[in-house]
């Protein structure tokens, strides 16, 4: 099969040759030049998220080949995996076997997915959608009252913890400061958060894993933090991937990675937000080691033999940490060392230079990383926090 992919990073690049597919990078020129080891075939655009311009790059290779239902485009992210969708559907790639427009965009608009699903489900809350100006809304004010814990604000599309705010006091309302804008209001859920990655075929859903969620920065909002497979009992794993499967049917999702995030609140999973791509951070990574394969490779594999895998997982921990690094001790090159000498340390990095580093108040303002997996990674995360190389 021939996987025509926007903006492949190297380890996608690889997931597909593994699995004895051929991967043509879609991209812009600097793009392209940035992949010194691909001597393979690429296809050159001015702008990757222009569906237009990736329609017209690829229909004469499509033609040439005379097989469409033998290729598909693949986009990993929020706007990529869309701009995929509308290939696909232009170009009939894949035999139709791909994640629609309509179900990835029910997943993205938050309000929308949660009207989607089922009247009365626990996994859904209040939630209300507002247009906020300027000042306290007056309508926050009634919507607080409400709610047990509060509120939390999101814009009506994006995903992660950008311009999210959490209001768990009546000071905290009076001192709101959003921009002008639509907002999904919804109830303050209460407990620790997960993700459920997936894979889905024919509409039907194959949960491959659960990530255990690390939360901070300055809103208490941002992931700092993930660790596969989650530390949970059968009970809460088993209510997290029924609790996928419903927000999936919901939205219609019948081919692809998925990534759903949820608060486990007494027991009981409270969606947080939903996406038709594969989840950031290095989850996909990660879960190379907890499942045996990377998410790319599941996909990969999954679109060469036309079903969905059933290898069980591979059982070892693995982890990723972004830590703070503004009262690191060290210098960057010192934290490096001191970090990678560790065995279970499977990669780390910078992310913002000493001198660009400042609060955390969203992912992109992560300062490093450093993914670990082994039998028991728990020693050396204490080990690094005793080199006051981890907080």
């Amino acid at each position: 099969m021939i996987f025509y992919s926007l903006t492949p990073r190297q380890e996608v690049i690889d997931a597909a040759h593994s699995v004895g597919a051929k991967i043509v990078p879609v991209a812009n020129a600097e793009f392209l030049s940035s992949l010194e080891s691909f001597d393979g075939e690429t296809v050159e655009v001015h702008d990757p998220l222009d569906a237009l311009s990736v329609v017209r790059a690829l229909e004469p290779f499509v033609s040439a080949t005379g097989e469409p239902g033998n290729a598909l485009c693949v986009g990993l992210g929020d706007d990529t995996s869309q701009v995929a969708a509308l290939v696909n559907s232009a170009l009939g790639l894949a035999e139709g076997k791909c994640a629609s427009f309509t179900s990835l965009e029910i997943m993205r608009d938050k309000h929308r997915l949660r009207e989607a699903l089922p009247e009365g489900s626990p996994i859904n809350g209040l939630h209300w959608m507002i247009d906020h100006t300027t000042g306290t809304d007056s309508r926050l004010q009634q919507l607080f009252l409400q709610t047990q814990h509060g509120l939390v604000l999101k814009p009506k599309s994006g995903s992660g913890s950008r311009d999210v705010r959490s209001v768990v006091s009546e000071a905290e309302l009076q001192d709101l400061a959003v921009d002008p804008g639509q907002y999904l209001v919804e109830q303050r859920f209460v407990g620790p958060e997960f993700s459920v990655e997936t894979i889905s075929w024919a509409g039907q859903h194959r949960p491959l894993v659960v990530t255990e969620k690390l939360t901070g920065g300055i809103t208490g909002l941002v992931e700092t933090g993930h660790h596969q497979p989650a530390r949970i009992s059968e009970e809460s794993r088993d209510r997290l991937f029924d609790a996928a499967r419903t927000v999936l049917d919901s939205a219609n999702y019948q081919y692809g990675l998925s990534h759903i995030e949820f608060i486990l609140e007494d027991g009981q999973p409270r969606l947080i937000e939903a996406h038709g791509r594969v989840g950031g951070d290095h989850i996909a990574d990660l879960m190379e080691w907890s499942v045996g394969a990377t998410a790319f490779d599941i996909l990969f594999s999954a679109y060469q033999h036309q079903r969905l895998p059933n290898d069980e997982p591979r059982g070892e921990q693995s982890a990723v940490f972004f830590p703070d690094l503004s009262e690191c001790p060290h210098t960057d090159e010192q934290w490096l060392t001191c970090v990678r000498q560790h065995e279970d340390v499977k990669d780390a990095g910078v992310m913002k230079a000493a001198g660009d580093r400042g609060p955390i108040t969203c992912s992109a303002d992560r300062h490093a990383y450093v993914i670990l997996s082994g039998q028991n990674i728990s020693r050396t995360v204490q080990s690094l926090q005793s080199q006051k190389v981890l907080p």
